[in-house]
Order: C-alpha cells, then sequence, then structure tokens
C-alpha cells in the first residue's frame, strides 16, 4: 500500500474539515427546524382542545410566529453560516494552495476568490453551475443583510429580480422582500460540497508549482 505524503494528508484533513463544519451547520438547522416542528405540534393539539375564542386567537397567532416567522429566521441564520463557511474556506484555499494570486478586489466577497480557483487550481468555472449560484447567493445575501431582504432598498434591485427569476423555484419576492426556500439551502451545500471537491491540485497549476516550492 503505497503512503501518503505529507501533502496528500494535510489535502485529506483539509477538506474532511471543510465538509465536516459544512455538516455542522446543517445539523444546527435540522436540530432547529425539530424543535420548531415539535412546538407547532403542541399549538395544534391544544386548538383541538379549546374552543375558547381568546385562547384560539392567541394559538393561532403563536402558530404563525412559528410556521412563518421563525422558520423564515431559521433560514437566514443557515444561509449566513453557510455562505460565511463558503467565504472562509475560500480564505484559507487561496493562503494554502495559491498565495502568489492576486484576489479581484473589485468584486464582491466570494467572486473575489475567482483568480484562485480559475488561475491558483486550474478550475474552469466558465459553465460551473456551482460557481455561478455560489455568486448568486453573494447578490442574495447582500440584499438580506444590507435591506433586510428589501429589493427594492437596493442599489441594483433588478439584479436581484433577474436571479430570483432565474431561480423562481427557490427563491421568490413577497410583498418586496426576498424569501428563500429551503431547497434553495439544499441547493447551496450542493455547490459549496461540489467546489470543495473540486480544489484539487492540478499538474500545472500555481498550487502544484507553489506546494514543490516550498
Amino acid at each position: 500500500m503505497k503512503r501518503q505524503s505529507p501533502e496528500e494528508i494535510r489535502d485529506i484533513l483539509f477538506q474532511g474539515s471543510a465538509q465536516h463544519n459544512l455538516a455542522l451547520i446543517i445539523n444546527f438547522h435540522n436540530a432547529f427546524r425539530a424543535g420548531l416542528v415539535a412546538r407547532v405540534a403542541e399549538i395544534d393539539a391544544s386548538l383541538n382542545a379549546t374552543e375558547a375564542p381568546q385562547e384560539r386567537l392567541s394559538l393561532q397567532h403563536q402558530r404563525v410566529i412559528y410556521t412563518e416567522v421563525f422558520d423564515e429566521m431559521l433560514r437566514w441564520t443557515t444561509f449566513f453560516l453557510m455562505y460565511a463557511h463558503a467565504e472562509e474556506w475560500f480564505f484559507h484555499v487561496w493562503k494554502t494552495y495559491a498565495r502568489s494570486c492576486q484576489l479581484e478586489s473589485r468584486e464582491g466577497s466570494i467572486q473575489r476568490f475567482k483568480p484562485i480557483l480559475k488561475t491558483g487550481l486550474g478550475i474552469d468555472l466558465s459553465k460551473d453551475t456551482n460557481w455561478q449560484l455560489l455568486c448568486d447567493a453573494e447578490k442574495i445575501r447582500e440584499c438580506l443583510l444590507h435591506a433586510n431582504g428589501r429589493v427594492s432598498l437596493m442599489k441594483k434591485p433588478q439584479e436581484i429580480k433577474r436571479i430570483i427569476h432565474r431561480r423562481k423555484n427557490i427563491l421568490e419576492i413577497v410583498n418586496d422582500r426576498l424569501r428563500i426556500a429551503g431547497e434553495f439551502l439544499n441547493q447551496f451545500q450542493d455547490a459549496i460540497d461540489a467546489v470543495i471537491a473540486a480544489t484539487t491540485i492540478g499538474p500545472n497549476s500555481t498550487a502544484q508549482q507553489e506546494t514543490k516550492g516550498e
């Protein structure tokens, strides 16, 4: 059996830790959502057990809070955690494999790492659907974080609307506010996983040259 080199062991641990940390975020989401579902079941049981108008009104209000407000807050929180994880991953890829590459300073938080993946690691991003989803996620994050999801407050609202039209099965605008579906989180997770898996050192890449030069 061939003995793994220190670089190969490093790469395995590097990718494994990234996938593990992403899984923790997903587990966080699932655990808290299970709590929301359990609470809604309790509210429904209480609704079925009472006919008192005032009590029913209070329970119905609670149900809306849990099923609509808290559930959406959880999706936002999970998305922000996943996005931060992806951005941190790109930073570590840059510092570990492609230090000589210059970031694209004119681009946003994710897209600034494009030269690292394209030049440093030799990944073709021109038709990469996972990379495109990450770029769209960057704009979604800006809208949620800087405009509290209100599309009309964005400097370029049409840009957000084009993304939503392109991904209308997982994104929508309701009363001028951007809403993300649970499936958006699933697809975002898959895209991050795919990009992590693709960050291998190519034979002619800057990453390989830098590794050899150490």
